[in-house]
């Protein structure tokens, strides 16, 4: 059996691995650094709640059905991303509760640039209220956008 981890499918609390299905297997046993931490009935897990920063060691049991060992995959190690920049959406000059044309130019600009200055891996936080805006374009290796 081969187990997959790919990096793009590690986070910072969480990851998601992959195998091959296993001939008479009913189950598959995830482990973690020699601890259980999920049992499932297909070829993929998605693992949540692990440590930033922090390497891991997974491995993959198929088991019968009498929960008995079929096969063992390779082990394989991870390392959780670190946490990213949080960038404020208030330091780039948001006009709040107004609806008017020159209000949504100014807080689209200013979105835009928020998202644009929101490092690999971060948030942006958008103050509470209201910001008329027109179209905005995010990038996928951006954490988050939160809310105030």
């Amino acid at each position: 059996m081969k187990l997959v981890i790919s990096k793009e499918a590690v986070t910072q609390t969480s990851a998601v691995l992959c195998w091959d299905r296993i001939e008479g297997a009913s189950a598959y046993r995830v482990l973690l650094d020699g601890v259980i931490v999920a049992e499932v009935s297909v070829t993929d897990a998605k693992l949540t709640g692990l440590r930033e920063k922090t390497r891991y060691l997974a491995l993959v049991q198929a088991l019968d059905e009498n929960g008995r060992i079929l096969e063992r995959s390779a082990e394989e190690a991870m390392t959780t991303k670190a946490p990213g920049e949080t960038i404020s959406a208030a330091d780039f000059c948001l006009v709040r509760d107004r609806q008017d044309p020159e209000a949504v130019r100014c807080n689209t600009a200013a979105l835009q640039r928020a998202i644009d200055a929101c490092p690999e891996n971060g948030t942006l936080v958008i103050p509470e209220g209201t910001y008329a805006a027109g179209a905005l374009f995010l990038h996928g290796d951006m954490k988050s956008i939160l809310r105030d």
